[in-house]
């Protein structure tokens, strides 16, 4: 059994020298011509066609990259670093902290409270929120979205300007909407339930209930006056005279 296999690794070598050479011989076959043919007059050689192929390839590669959706930036406080993904960042007992987004967005982080962000694209961001408040004010742009968390609730934002303040220790969130419409997910709200501006939210987690109410002024009610005793109303409502007898 063992002198077959032999043979058949003698021959597998021989085809393979064989083809070893044919790439040889072609390679050189390809440089003499090269060699010697003389550059023709009045003509682009090769080389200069490669370069200028090569210059517009890059030209294009730049346009691409400079015309392609490049994810929001954000940064941190009154600095202008560039804030890090999934860095947790904390306002201090005595005051707040803004984030600034490079499409205009703003979300300040008031007094203890803590979030970070955990994702960006070209349309906007994912916060979570662990405590506290959050001013938000979300610059309206075609496809834009938002999302902050607060523990089990999920807000979700297109172009607004509201206030979000979460209690991990009550499960409770307040979200007062004063411009545009958010939708917030979570328990006791079934698939989630759209606030329109006006609107404040109060949900609970743990009592699974959830109660809306508004801040716009009432309009005042006003009631018409009494007609007089000795005139009567006709069905149109207004007033009739009755005739004096004359003496």
């Amino acid at each position: 059994m063992g002198e077959p296999l032999n043979e058949l690794a003698d021959f597998g070598r021989a085809i393979a020298d064989v083809q070893d050479e044919e790439i040889r011989r072609i390679s050189l076959s390809t440089e003499a011509r090269l060699l010697a043919e003389p550059p023709k007059v009045g003509r682009r050689g090769p080389r200069r066609v490669g370069v200028l192929s090569l210059a517009a390839a890059a030209v294009a590669t730049v346009l691409a990259l400079w015309l392609w959706p490049r994810a929001v930036t954000f940064s941190v406080g009154d600095t202008d670093a560039v804030g890090e993904l999934d860095e947790w960042i904390a306002a201090p007992a005595d005051g707040a902290v803004p984030l600034h987004f490079s499409d205009g967005t703003s979300l300040v982080l008031a007094a203890r409270a803590r979030a970070r962000v955990t994702g960006a694209d070209q349309n906007g961001a994912k916060l979570v929120v662990e405590r506290g408040r959050v001013d938000a004010t979300v610059v309206p742009r075609k496809g834009s979205s938002w999302r902050l968390l607060f523990g089990p609730f999920q807000v979700h934002v297109t172009g607004t300007r509201f206030v979000a303040d979460w209690s991990p220790e009550s499960q409770r969130l307040t979200v007062d909407l004063s411009e545009g419409s958010v939708l917030v997910q979570g328990p006791a709200l079934g698939g989630g339930h759209a606030l329109a501006a006006g609107n404040v939210l109060e949900v609970s987690a743990v009592e699974q209930r959830a109660t809306i109410r508004s801040t716009e002024p009432k309009p005042a009610v006003t009631t018409a006056p009494e007609p007089p005793a000795d005139r009567d109303l006709d069905d149109a409502g207004a007033a009739t005279i009755e005739p004096i007898d004359a003496e």
